[in-house]
């Protein structure tokens, strides 16, 4: 009789704390203060030897991370201050975030000051620019409350007639769990 006991108490024990462990998802959960940076490599399709490459402009601002209520997927929200405010789906398994991919549609004229990619812009005056490049990111938490998202970034564009592959180099965002 006391070994059932003593069974029903280490049952119940367990049952408590599983019950306290959060989910991946409710881990990243929250309101983030984030800063974004990184270049942009551009590479002649015609002379793969012939390179650009373009700085993108720091990016300021929150980001939120929902729960979507289905399995480990979550809603991620870059709110940039005083400029766009970007929404990208991904999914949570343990400490890592994957960004599913995103299409961007790519274009600056002669006018034109930055390139906005989202959460990321680039400085381009002078130039004429299109294309549509594919974005995706993996990120991960550290100390619950630290956030570094790697962002791969690639696509064809032109830049003044001459065509090029975008790929993106170093692009990242840190943010710290308001």
């Amino acid at each position: 009789m006391k070994n059932c006991i003593r069974y029903a108490w280490a049952a119940l024990l367990l049952l408590v704390l599983a019950s306290c462990t959060k989910s991946p998802e409710a881990r990243f959960a929250g309101s983030y203060t984030y800063k974004t940076g990184g270049s942009l490599l551009l590479e002649s399709v015609a002379d793969p030897a012939t390179r650009l490459t373009l700085p993108v402009l720091p990016s300021y601002g929150r980001l939120d991370i929902t729960p979507t209520g289905l399995d480990d997927r979550v809603l991620v929200t870059f709110n940039a201050l005083g400029g766009p405010v970007e929404v990208c789906y991904g999914t949570v398994s343990g400490k890592t975030l994957t960004l599913e991919t995103k299409q961007y549609n790519a274009s600056a004229g002669l006018a034109a000051k930055t390139l906005d990619l989202g959460s990321f812009q680039l400085d381009l005056p002078g130039v004429d620019l299109t294309g549509t490049l594919k974005a995706s990111g993996t990120g991960t938490l550290y100390d619950g409350s630290a956030l570094l998202i790697r962002f791969d970034c690639s696509g064809p564009v032109s830049l003044d007639g001459v065509e090029y592959t975008a790929k993106g180099q170093d692009l990242i965002c840190s943010a710290t769990k308001n």
